[in-house]
């Protein structure tokens, strides 16, 4: 990740944060708190 442009950097955060609540959806299924098939809901 050489480029640290301020809009560089924000993005990586959000890309960071995105990939931390899919892991902890990740985990929950694992787990069996969620139904295995749940539709993946993409907000863009």
């Amino acid at each position: 990740m050489g480029d640290q442009s301020p809009k560089a950097k924000r993005t990586w955060e959000i890309y960071n944060i995105l990939g931390e609540h899919e892991a902890k959806m990740q985990q929950l299924e694992a787990e069996g708190k969620l139904p295995k098939a749940t539709p993946k809901k993409r907000e863009e």
